[in-house]
């Protein structure tokens, strides 16, 4: 099965919109990989969905939750 990860996430701290720009279907293994920024995201990665994805979230993913992984 697949689920949904919200690139920028929901609620608090970051607030992320529940719209399918801020959305991408991912198997539960990388959605959790995802949720700790354990993985990068690109726009090279995302260019065959069906459906456009806003790159400011992108961005955002890259530099807050990816980073911060990283840095750690």
């Amino acid at each position: 099965y697949s689920e949904v990860h919200h690139i920028k996430p929901l609620g608090s701290p970051y607030n992320g919109p529940d719209k399918l720009y801020n959305m991408i279907c991912v198997c539960p293994n990388h959605h959790v990989l995802l949720d700790l920024g354990a993985i990068p995201l690109s726009m090279n990665i995302l260019f065959s969905l069906k459906h456009t994805i806003n790159e400011e979230f992108l961005i955002f993913y890259m530099e807050t939750i990816f980073d911060k992984k990283c840095n750690n």
